[in-house]
């Protein structure tokens, strides 16, 4: 049967589920939590582009909840981080910790539910070492670690219960994400179905079966309402947009156009007025298989990028080890199966989870190969594997632990979290040596008297530091550049590429190699050098900052 018979809520067994908890798992948390703080206080600075424009969304939410509506998880974030400080760059900084916070201990504890404490102690170890998670954390990460923990309730907790939770976890999953829409409506179904056969019992059904039953209807209800369903034309345009922008960014050459902004030129020459990918397959197949493709091509490569931090052995050490143990964990479901027959071990796995599973999966290969195989789009992927992962090397007998490679997964996984303990003190050592020339600049720029005047183009300075004045007129040719700042009475100036389409080019070079013949100079002087985008600020010298 495809739907097993559900078993109710057995509180007792619950309650000794939960006294379950050892040592290891406290230490495992306690050291998670530590090294997670310690990465985000080391490596945060502000950001421009996308993020800068859902920060606004999510600072704004209190006082105008309609501006969340196109970036939800990244409202939820720093609303909620809001409360604890009304600064735009404090708030930014809690909200990425707590989207990392999200990816970290969701997938630790979606592990933990799938395992024992030491199979989830040797993953969780190597998760401070991979780099996935700082990337984009309100929107990928947030979805990770949700989702992690769905796919995990679902197969620990085969009935309305377990269910109903696991349509919750999804739902929440897929406000970030769209594209887990679709597991999202499925689990909602067997909760549903769970739900209808448990009304059979009257103690169950007073008792037990409202709350589930708000779990799984509720939320999908409050996410219809709020934001947009499955295959509404808000849902097809947001999904028509990112495919839109990263084919044009695919395929933008030396066209000179910004792939962001100018994208439909690009859709427009290859699938005509086709508003979404069902008219771009009908319209051009070719042109679709070819950037499929494309996508592909890179997946190795971004992969990689996705995981390792370069500059640090243990990365890749922790994503070698990772990557073992996902082999591992491949053999050892060979080896049930032969052991216990094919169609054995598949009812094993629960074709309900599986189901739920592979339409989770539908909706991560969507976002890396229809799409485009962008860093960030990788973090649900290594949850998901995470948990199978765990599941998988629990069908090894438990002679394994005895066995060299157990001994020396347990012996580099301690390593590893050693290291992440060890390190995490040295990052906080650091915080304050480390050069984030954003911030520094956004405190440079609060320091300097009300209403102070700065040329940019792009949209984060004025999010992150409200006091000033931002302006963006173009520039003539045949204006002198250092009379018209002076005119315009332009106090600071933030140099970024989108700028040279309102500055004319002749002056482009001279102000980034000697901004004193404007006089201007870069700043703060103490943190000198570019932003993560490769932007640079300059200060008017008359400025009286």
């Amino acid at each position: 049967m495809l739907l097993s018979r559900d078993q109710g809520l057995d509180l007792p067994k619950l309650e000794r589920h939960l006294s379950r908890i050892t040592k290891l798992d406290a230490v495992t948390f306690l050291v998670l939590v530590v090294a997670v703080v310690a990465t985000v206080a080391k490596k945060f600075d502000l950001t421009d582009y996308d993020e800068a424009i859902y920060f606004n969304e999510g600072y704004t939410f209190n006082t105008s909840p309609e501006a969340g509506a196109g970036s939800p998880s990244y409202a939820w974030l720093y609303s909620l981080a809001r409360l604890l400080s009304a600064d735009p760059v404090n708030v930014a900084f809690y909200g990425r910790l707590a989207g990392c916070l999200i990816f970290v201990l969701g997938t630790w504890l979606a592990v933990r539910l799938v395992s024992d404490s030491l199979r989830a102690f040797l993953i969780a170890a190597l998760l401070p070492f991979i780099s996935v998670w700082y990337i984009w954390t309100g929107v990928s990460a947030f979805a990770a670690g949700f989702l992690a923990l769905a796919i995990a309730t679902a197969y620990r907790w085969r009935n309305a219960w377990g269910y109903s939770a696991s349509s919750c976890l999804v739902w929440i999953a897929a406000i970030a994400r769209p594209e887990f829409q679709l597991a999202a409506v499925f689990v909602t179904l067997v909760a549903l179905v769970q739900l209808v056969r448990a009304m059979r019992d009257p103690f169950k059904r007073h008792l037990y079966l409202p709350l589930a039953a708000l779990l799984a209807v509720g939320v999908p209800v409050i996410v219809w309402s709020v934001y947009a369903p499955p295959l509404s034309s808000a849902s097809q345009d947001r999904l028509w947009l990112a495919f839109g922008q990263h084919y044009a960014f695919q395929h933008v050459g030396s066209s000179g156009l910004d792939p962001w902004d100018k994208w439909a030129v690009f859709t427009h020459q290859d699938f005509g007025n086709s508003t979404n990918l069902v008219g771009a397959l009908s319209t051009n197949p070719g042109a679709l298989v070819r950037h499929i493709a494309f996508d592909a091509f890179k997946v190795p490569r971004m992969a990689i990028a996705s995981m390792v931090d370069t500059s640090s052995i243990l990365s890749w050490l922790a994503v070698g080890i990772f990557g073992a143990f996902a082999i591992l964990a491949v053999g050892m479901w060979r080896r049930g199966a032969r052991l216990h027959g094919f169609r054995q071990e598949i009812s094993r796995w629960r074709a309900v989870w599986v189901t739920i599973f592979a339409l989770s999966a539908v909706g991560v290969l969507f976002d890396i190969f229809i799409i485009y195989p962008k860093e960030h789009y990788f973090a649900p992927l290594v949850s998901m594997v995470a948990v199978v992962m765990a599941i998988g090397l629990g069908s090894a007998s438990q002679g394994w632990r005895t066995h060299w490679s157990g001994k020396g997964a347990v012996i580099a996984c301690s390593l590893l979290m050693v290291a992440a303990l060890v390190a995490a003190p040295l990052s906080l050592g650091s915080v304050w040596s480390h050069p984030r020339p954003y911030v520094s600049a956004v405190r440079a720029l609060e320091g300097c008297p009300a209403g102070v005047r700065l040329y940019a183009t792009d949209f984060g300075p004025q999010v992150y530091a409200p006091s000033i004045v931002q302006i963006t007129p173009k520039v003539s040719r045949r204006t002198d550049l250092a009379s018209w700042l002076q005119a315009n009475h332009v106090d600071a100036v933030y140099e970024t590429p989108s700028l040279t389409s309102h500055w004319p080019s002749q002056y482009w070079e001279d102000f980034q190699s000697q901004p004193q013949k404007f006089g201007f100079r870069p700043f703060p002087s103490k943190s000198a050098g570019a932003t993560p985008s490769g932007s640079r600020f300059f200060l008017s010298n008359a400025a009286g900052c």
